[in-house]
């Protein structure tokens, strides 16, 4: 499996904030931590139950993680041509020909660790260490760490926040969403033991 990492904190780079509202208010932050049945609230996490599985898991009791948005796509024409260059394809036409991607923006629960960014450049450099070492067929990740305000009550802490890609691509729709539900249970596998 293909895996990086890289840094988004420059001025212009977005910034995760906690707890959100859509523009239109139709969609919102839910803390799964606190109430895992909002999880059908997540249409995402409905239509693809490999998300849903995700964001269960971490947000579980036993993990440091939360995490604040997520989304799943079917890759187009540029984002399968990048994925066939990161996989090295032998037939990148046939073996690319469809794809589906995600993303789950993810806190650290610690506020120590939360606000640390050499704790966060540590935790960037292992996931991609260990990803690049999980056997998933034709699958890429990135983790990218970005800045992150979270809002409790009248306070709020500035700090970090990791947002995890994960990609599959298959010569057929089947195998390439198989390819991305593995890559993600994978990476969440991952993400529990760091």
């Amino acid at each position: 499996m293909y895996s990086d990492w890289s840094v988004e904190m420059e001025g212009a780079s977005p910034v995760l904030f906690v707890p959100w509202t859509d523009e239109s208010g139709r969609l919102s932050y839910i803390d799964l931590r606190s109430n895992p049945e909002g999880i059908g609230g997540i249409p995402e996490a409905v239509e693809h139950p490999a998300l849903g599985r995700a964001l269960l898991a971490l947000n579980g009791a036993g993990s440091n993680i939360a995490t604040a948005k997520c989304d799943v796509w079917p890759l187009d024409a540029s984002d399968l041509a990048a994925c066939a260059d990161l996989l090295d394809l032998d037939d990148p036409a046939e073996d690319a020909a469809y794809g589906f991607g995600s993303y789950i923006d993810t806190v650290v629960r610690d506020p120590e660790a939360f606000a640390s960014l050499e704790l966060h450049l540590e935790l960037l450099r292992n996931l991609a260490k260990g990803t690049a070492s999980l056997e998933v067929e034709d699958a890429t990740a990135e983790f990218v760490l970005r800045r992150c305000m979270v809002a409790s009550g009248e306070t709020t802490s500035a700090g970090h926040a990791v947002t995890v890609y994960v990609y599959g691509v298959g010569s057929a729709e089947k195998l390439a969403y198989a390819r991305w539900s593995e890559a993600l249970a994978a990476v969440v596998e991952l993400l529990l033991e760091l």
